[in-house]
């Protein structure tokens, strides 16, 4: 007989008095996973951090990528300046990534930060808990702009901020942040820079033209280990998109960059082996080039 099946209550209250027969692990594992999401104030926000814990929880993890929507949590590689333009809280102003008149999915969004989605973990047999738990953020500017530290020793656990037992058992709303789990995962959420507009936005260009190797450190300290990782300022190169058009009576194969609001060239070349490359022509992002009638061309890459 299943005992637990038939009163799950006494099977949960014996996982919980069996922690206090565990030790604290003085080492436990931490991982740094950054993400572009929405402000806490933004209604897209619980949605996407549910997603985000649920995913990081199962698979330990984001996966990288462009998201469909403003609830998709995916993981970056590179930051861009995008990643930290945000409307401030009480202002209904619509936008998305310099655009103030998104379209859906994205035209209830107020912008975006970065979340450091942090997943520590003990080893089996002991415990940790959020009071453990602290990061200091800081940005690659004199300035420290979008410097802040943070512990979690008088944050109770939550949605955002998620304990996870040794049975699996989930530790949320309403327990405090000294309850001891063999997981925690929490998000961490950047300072951004406020913009209401594209006077705002040029402003943030223009300091951090200044710092060609702009980027942001987060450093996470739980027991005796510390993680720290850098994460610079990239070009996100935009995605190519062939397509077959006709120019007059003439069939001409094109190649459309993804529009991702990038301002930058790039140079686009093309091959028929994959060994050897060829420049073709400049194109931007959300730009089509038309590349010749003749579809004697295999692959296509924006140069390295």
């Amino acid at each position: 007989m299943n005992v637990c099946k038939l009163i799950p209550a006494v099977c949960s209250l014996f996982a919980h008095i069996a922690v206090f027969a565990q030790s604290v692990d003085p080492n436990p594992t931490i991982k740094i996973i950054p993400s572009f999401g929405p402000p806490p104030y933004a209604d897209s926000f619980a949605a996407y951090s549910t997603g985000a814990v649920n995913t990081v929880r199962s698979t330990g993890t984001l996966p990288f990528g462009i998201p469909s929507s403003p609830t998709e949590a995916r993981q970056l590689s590179v930051l861009s300046i995008d990643d930290f333009l945000t409307i401030p809280e009480g202002s209904n102003i619509p936008f998305y990534r310099r655009n103030f008149s998104p379209t859906a999915p994205w035209h209830n969004e107020r912008g975006g930060t970065i979340w450091y989605w942090i997943d520590v973990e003990a080893a089996t047999g002991k415990t940790i808990s959020l009071v453990g738990i602290q990061a200091t953020l800081s940005s690659i500017d004199p300035n420290n702009l979008l410097g802040k530290s943070v512990n979690f020793s008088t944050n109770g656990y939550g949605v955002a901020t998620l304990g996870i037992m040794e049975d699996e058992t989930l530790i949320q709303s309403g327990q405090p942040s000294s309850t001891q789990v063999k997981r925690v995962i929490v998000a961490i959420g950047s300072k951004s820079f406020p913009v209401k507009n594209m006077a705002d936005i040029a402003i943030v260009d223009n300091y951090l033209a200044q710092f060609p190797s702009w980027g942001t450190t987060i450093s996470v300290t739980a027991g005796s280990t510390t993680v720290s990782k850098t994460f610079l300022k990239g070009i996100a190169l935009p995605r190519l998109i062939p397509t077959i058009a006709f120019v007059g009576r003439v069939k001409q194969f094109q190649v459309i960059a993804e529009n991702t609001g990038s301002t930058n060239n790039f140079t686009l070349q093309s091959s028929t082996n994959l060994v050897n490359w060829t420049d073709v022509s400049s194109i931007r992002a959300g730009q089509t080039n038309g590349i010749s009638s003749q579809l004697s061309y295999l692959f296509f890459r924006l140069r390295p």
